[in-house]
């Protein structure tokens, strides 16, 4: 891939990128039998807007072969929004609601089995479930995977120095204190820069080598599924990649091919701008996310204890801590995960009592349970290396 820095007017990038993502999705459907069902996965955010916009431009796929699919719960943007995004297009809508599919164990346990690396599996078996409409026909699956090279979390200052790239890095990605004493988290990422800063961030060589490929990456794309990634595509990140690094801070160039490509698409709310359009102004997003900030806080006061909109897959928190099949998984993996004795610097029961009780541990749960699901695969030694 080029890393000759691409040029240009404003507009004149604009156009090249959206030359770009078009070459993108014609390449993938070179690569895609003409008789597919094209199943488009749509979230409230823009990265899969931005794939339904491009796939059905310009009569590329017959609208009847394609379908937007949602996933979530009601009341979730994710859910909620894939309809409207949906008929505004034009195509087939299908949405799954999480809280009616089958958290039982023997039933996550089939789909970790089929899993090739260790994984968020709770976040992972939704997204495989919600594709099984779709098993008795061939189709293939059409995701905004990798939109981060567009820069949505590039910002100032661009670290200097590959030490900075690390700690950013890890600031940004620490979400819990389930690591043993002494554990350096950079001793998991690599070691020295791959590219010159000029041709890649430094924070993006790290997040793009590490949390892409292993965190992201297998939780949308479920096992036995074909699946087509335009913004992994060589002709999107030979541009993208390309352009000066001012024009990726905020992916501040990406959201204004977005808006002249699909105006009327991108003129539909978001998650990333708390339930407002992409075009909306700074103040009125602000604005939104301190309401929805309010309003949560508040419904749950009263004892509701809903999950905010840009929720992703369920409220975890309530269905963990409910008498529901998610409870009972999570429980069983747990009190498995502590007769093994392998992770003795916690106490594992400890951490699901107090969630029991009203603290917010689901994170902390689902990845417990998730090394209990992998350990108990009975491949983990060869699959794995544990």
């Amino acid at each position: 891939m080029s890393s000759e820095t691409i040029s240009g007017a404003h507009q004149e990038l604009i156009e090249q990128g959206k030359r770009a993502i078009h070459a993108a999705v014609d390449d993938c459907l070179d690569s895609t039998p003409d008789d597919t069902l094209h199943v488009v996965p749509i979230s409230s955010g823009w990265d899969s807007r931005f794939v339904l916009g491009a796939l059905t431009a310009d009569d590329r796929v017959p609208m009847e072969n394609i379908t937007a699919l949602s996933y979530g719960v009601p009341g979730s943007w994710d859910f909620d929004l894939g309809k409207e995004i949906a008929a505004h297009v034009g195509v087939e809508h299908v949405s799954i609601n999480l809280n009616e599919i089958d958290w039982s164990l023997n039933s996550i346990e089939d789909y970790v089995s089929r899993c090739d690396v260790p994984m968020r599996f709770f976040e992972g078996y939704p997204v495989a479930k919600s594709l099984e409409p779709f098993a008795d026909r061939e189709h293939t699956v059409w995701s905004g995977f990798f939109g981060l090279a567009a820069g949505p979390q590039l910002s100032k200052p661009i670290a200097a120095t590959w030490s900075d790239g690390q700690d950013w890095f890890i600031r940004r990605n620490k979400t819990t204190d389930l690591a043993p004493n002494g554990y350096s988290p950079r001793a998991a990422l690599p070691e020295k820069p791959l590219l010159d800063p000029s041709e890649l961030e430094y924070e993006y060589q790290i997040d793009m080598s590490t949390r892409q490929p292993s965190f992201i990456g297998p939780v949308v794309s479920p096992p036995g599924h074909k699946c087509q990634f335009p913004l992994l595509n060589r002709h999107w990140l030979k541009f993208i990649l390309n352009v000066p690094t001012k024009f990726r801070l905020n992916a501040r160039l990406y959201h204004d091919i977005l808006v002249d490509s699909y105006p009327k698409l991108f003129a539909l709310p978001g998650d990333s701008a708390h339930g407002q359009p992409l075009t909306s102004s700074v103040v009125r997003k602000g604005v939104a996310r301190i309401y929805q900030a309010i309003r949560h806080r508040a419904v749950n006061k009263i004892g509701q204890n809903t999950a905010h909109p840009k929720n992703k897959f369920v409220n975890f928190e309530k269905k963990i801590r409910k008498d529901t099949d998610l409870h009972e998984t999570i429980r069983k993996l747990l009190t498995d995960l502590c007769d093994r004795d392998r992770i003795d610097w916690i106490d594992i029961l400890d951490i699901w009592e107090r969630h029991q009780q009203g603290q917010d541990n689901s994170m902390e749960l689902r990845i417990l349970a998730s090394i209990e699901l992998t350990l108990r695969t009975g491949t983990s030694q060869d699959k794995y290396d544990l």
